[in-house]
């Protein structure tokens, strides 16, 4: 429900350069990366019909990389890397909020902003891994990587009647998150063409500032544990597959809300989860040029721990009349699905390649791809809110 014309300008440029030197027992590989960006947004910010708010955003971004990996040559039972990495990324956020009125506007008032004008991000990590050819079949493959991480900002809130910085608003950040990540894998060749694996590693998502709402305190790291096991190769010249069936469980999910209005967004950590399921895909090709792809997935998402989760519901008169829009509440979502998670998905291709006869080929193809989520919503009872899973009519959405 735009009241506002959008606009969305974005300059980007960057760079790389990837040197491989022989250093004789190894290779010693460098990457170093540079980019910048600049954007100006217009957007209607009220998520809502009125012409109550717009906002117009400026931001800008500034990033250098710098990684180094040192890999052993082929030949033996074991290989090796070697490598660390240097990241640091700098920017800044000017937000203008204009609005407060019933009817739109070609000039309206300014209501609020902020300027963040320092965002930083500083990242350090060392990493390695071993490949152990224990038999001719079985590969032990075992690895770690350490990662420190510094983000800092500092800004301020606007008086909306001058546009200049509230003094009393001002706040800044400062944090550092350090954490190993480990993974171990089996790997066993059922064939030369197919291979058996099992693996367990751990993901780490640093700590962050939700800068853009000026939240002093950063919200700690995301942390998963993973397990997989899967085979994937080639039967034939004309078949090839691969299967997987995976569990992650998730601690310190890092979660978005809404605060006091559309336009300020809680960052926060929340919960615990689980996710676990299993993928398939297969890739036949019967005749030269025709090609048959397909694949499918299950997929259980559910938050195993989330006291204090926002919900919302239909805003309603003493009456119990819906009256339009929606009242947010707290509620325990533990138990519940987790959200964009959908829990069956396929998807299919049939695509036929032929030579032209003047050196050009051309290509036909039909795809199709489907998922399935079930949305739990509509709290009941003011006074025990209950949550129930409606079915395809309301809540359910099949693609």
């Amino acid at each position: 429900s735009l009241n506002v014309v959008p606009v969305n300008r974005v300059k980007s440029w960057g760079g790389s350069l990837k040197i491989d030197q022989d250093v004789g027992f190894a290779t010693l590989s460098s990457l170093t990366a540079f980019s910048k960006a600049r954007q100006f947004a217009v957007t209607d910010s009220d998520l809502s019909p009125a012409a109550s708010s717009q906002s117009r955003i400026r931001f800008g971004d500034d990033m250098v990389s710098q990684d180094l990996t040192l890999a052993s040559k082929a030949g033996g039972p074991l290989k090796w890397l070697l490598g660390g990495t240097y990241y640091r990324e700098k920017g800044f956020f000017f937000n203008r909020t204009f609005g407060g009125l019933t009817v739109p506007s070609s000039n309206p008032p300014l209501t609020s902003g902020q300027d963040v004008e320092r965002i930083r991000i500083e990242a350090v990590a060392v990493f390695a891994e071993l490949e152990y050819r224990i038999t001719d079949r079985l590969t032990l493959i075992a690895g770690g990587r350490y990662s420190h991480d510094e983000p800092s900002f500092s800004g301020a809130r606007i008086f909306p009647t001058t546009g200049l910085e509230n003094p009393a608003t001002r706040v800044a950040g400062d944090d550092s998150f350090s954490k190993f990540t480990p993974r171990v894998s089996l790997r066993y060749a059922v064939t030369p063409t197919l291979n058996a694996y099992a693996t367990y590693s751990k993901g780490f998502k640093s700590g962050v500032f939700n800068a853009n709402q000026l939240q002093a305190d950063a919200v700690e790291p995301e942390n998963v544990s993973a397990y997989e096991i899967g085979m994937k190769g080639a039967l034939s010249r004309s078949f090839s597959f691969d299967l997987a069936g995976y569990y992650y469980d998730y601690q310190g999910l890092q979660i978005a809300s809404f605060g006091a209005t559309a336009t300020n967004v809680i960052l926060r950590n929340a919960a615990q989860a689980e996710i676990y399921g299993f993928e398939a895909n297969g890739n036949f090709s019967p005749v030269t040029g025709l090609n048959l792809r397909a694949g499918a997935a299950y997929t259980h998402g559910e938050y195993t721990d989330f006291p204090g989760a926002q919900g919302f519901r239909r805003t309603t008169n003493a009456a119990g009349v819906p009256i339009g829009g929606n009242t947010s509440f707290s509620f325990d979502a533990s138990g519940q699905r987790l959200i964009r998670t959908p829990r069956l998905q396929a998807n299919g291709t049939i695509s036929y390649e032929t030579d032209l006869g003047n050196g050009s080929t051309i290509v036909m193809a039909v795809s199709a791809w489907g998922n399935r989520l079930r949305a739990c919503l509509d709290a009941t009872s003011s006074s025990n809110l209950r949550f129930k899973r409606k079915e395809i009519a309301r809540n359910q959405i099949d693609e």
